[in-house]
């Protein structure tokens, strides 16, 4: 035998169900019979009145005021103040003492008024001699000086003098040259010439320059010297 298991579903369906045909059966009885009571009228329910909600006016804020914003202007924001950082002085020493500028010493006037200019030695196998050229302070030469030719002893007198260059024992040789041969050939010897005043008055005007002469003739002889002056003034 097979169970039916019945929910409470279904028995509530089932009992809806009977409900149902019974309430027919009723009204179909009910209709049929002459004496029954006339249906009673169901009654109309009556609306309820709709309420229209009264709506409250909202009172309308006031108006506030909009405040005016007044722009202050920002402080100008100032630089920072330095603070001057103390710098260290190194410690330097003591100046030296000013070195006290040379004066210049004063040019002295020369004392004399010829100086030697030149001097050199040359080879000449067939005469002994000295000759030179007697100039000015503006390297002009000049005419009428007289040339001393001596010994170390000063007893020799040999000269050269003249307006126009050498006259005495040798011959004119040009303006402001003079010449004073010492021998003919070789002859060897200590000598010095020297500018003086006169044949006569041998006051020296200029330093006495010295040479010596040899009897050497090999290419290294010194027979011939030239010696020139200038003048200082």
């Amino acid at each position: 035998m097979t169970k039916v298991r019945m929910t409470k579903r279904t028995l509530t369906l089932l009992a809806v169900g009977v409900t149902g045909i019974l309430s027919v059966a009723l009204l179909a009885s009910a209709a049929c019979s002459p004496f029954a009571a006339p249906p009673t009228p169901t009654p109309t329910k009556t609306p309820k009145p709709t309420f229209t909600p009264t709506f409250t006016a909202t009172p309308t804020p006031k108006a506030t005021a909009t405040p005016t914003w007044t722009l202050v202007p920002s402080p100008t924001p100032r630089p920072p103040t330095k603070v001057p950082t103390a710098t260290l002085k190194p410690t330097l020493p003591p100046p030296p003492p000013p070195t006290a500028t040379p004066t210049p010493a004063a040019t002295a006037t020369p004392s004399l008024p010829y100086r030697v200019a030149y001097g050199r030695s040359e080879q000449n196998c067939g005469i002994t001699d000295v000759r030179g050229t007697v100039w000015d302070a503006s390297d002009n030469k000049k005419n009428g000086v007289v040339i001393w030719l001596s010994d170390e002893s000063g007893n020799y007198k040999g000269f050269s003098y003249g307006p126009n260059g050498a006259t005495g024992e040798d011959s004119a040789v040009g303006d402001g040259m003079y010449r004073i041969t010492i021998a003919p050939g070789l002859k060897p010897g200590k000598w010095f010439v020297v500018v003086v005043k006169s044949k006569t008055d041998l006051t020296e005007l200029s330093p006495r320059y010295r040479f010596e002469t040899d009897a050497v003739c090999d290419g290294n002889g010194r027979q011939q010297w030239v010696v020139d002056f200038k003048a200082n003034y």
